[in-house]
């Protein structure tokens, strides 16, 4: 292996929990490549979540990316990206690693004149590609990708995430419980969740042993509204992700779904569960000992990232994967975990 190589862009600018699972690629590359110097370029929202990473050395921004769904941010996003990438341009990078599949983010990378630009399917903006095979998981894709320049001999598959953590004002155990999810910048889809009457049963069931934290974004304010019960303390909304991560990282448990909280905890170390319906939990969970799920019928093969927000997992008008699991099962689930009989 040749260790010439010192300078490294990767490029990612959302969504929260995707950016998180980047960072066994981060470590693998730092491990193999100690020298190299690797720079990430994402979204002002996602710095938080690598800010601290000492296998980062540099970190890029673009603003407007995190609220590009409108006209005019789409706008701005375009003349943001033209500067940031001009400037770039003087980083003289020789290995660039696009890991969006847009046309128009392929175009964008090819202006950095990088030696070796890595991406998704064929382009003629990328020196090798490969195609984005569904049937391989995330972290495997990622690192077959980086094969194209160069074998790796040693490979990561631990998500991380490091602050100066804060222990919470909380004197009994507690579980962390994410209701929401599924809504980005990029998309939405709710049937990622699991069904709030299931969550009023299962926490009725947990609050006889724990204090329970309802967390999630505003826009999942609505969910945790309708979730009622005296042990619970509602948080949603009100915490920024340094606050969250404070949380997780006190916590018996977190319940959550294929969504930012989830990743974030697996990343801290907290134990975590997800159920996963549309989203095919084989190829996203971590591989790490405090990561666990559930899995829904296994008609979750309907999501297809490929064909996007017209694929079958975001026009389902039912969404039968998630709600086949049960409350029982959660439950002897949780008390798996909790009692490390899993």
């Amino acid at each position: 292996m040749s260790n010439s190589i010192k300078k490294i862009l990767i490029i990612k600018f959302s969504s929260l929990g995707d950016v998180m699972q980047t960072m066994p690629l981060v470590r693998t590359i730092k491990m193999n490549y100690p020298e190299a110097k690797i720079d990430y370029l994402t979204s002002v929202r996602s710095k938080v979540l690598i800010e601290n990473n000492p296998d980062l050395s540099d970190i890029y921004t673009v603003k407007h990316l995190d609220q590009s769904r409108g006209q005019i941010n789409k706008c701005f996003s375009f003349i943001e990206l033209i500067s940031t990438f001009n400037s770039l341009r003087k980083r003289n990078y020789e290995l660039v690693i696009l890991l969006h599949r847009h046309k128009l983010f392929r175009w964008f990378t090819s202006k950095l004149k990088a030696k070796v630009v890595l991406g998704w399917e064929e382009s003629k903006y990328f020196t090798k590609s490969i195609p984005f095979d569904l049937k391989t998981s995330r972290y495997r894709r990622m690192f077959d990708l980086f094969e194209l320049y160069e074998p790796l001999k040693r490979k990561d598959h631990s998500l991380v995430y490091i602050q100066d953590f804060q222990k919470p004002d909380i004197s009994v155990p507690y579980i962390v419980i994410a209701p929401g999810g599924g809504d980005n910048v990029w998309s939405s889809m709710p049937n990622r969740r699991w069904n709030i009457q299931n969550y009023n049963v299962l926490i009725k069931e947990l609050a006889k042993k724990y204090k329970i934290l309802l967390v999630g974004g505003k826009k999942d304010e609505l969910i945790c509204n309708q979730i009622k019960n005296n042990e619970i303390i509602n948080l949603c909304g009100k915490l920024s992700i340094k606050e969250l991560a404070n949380y997780l990282k006190y916590c018996e448990l977190l319940v959550g779904h294929d969504s930012f909280p989830y990743f974030l905890s697996c990343a801290i170390g907290a134990k975590s569960l997800g159920l996963f319906g549309p989203t095919n939990p084989k190829l996203i969970v971590p591989e790490m000992d405090n990561s666990f799920y559930i899995q829904g019928l296994e008609c979750f093969n309907c999501y297809n990232p490929i064909d996007g927000i017209n694929g079958k997992a975001y026009l389902c008008k039912d969404n039968v994967c998630m709600k086949s699991i049960s409350v029982g099962s959660v439950k002897e689930k949780i008390e798996k975990i909790l009692n490390r009989n899993v």
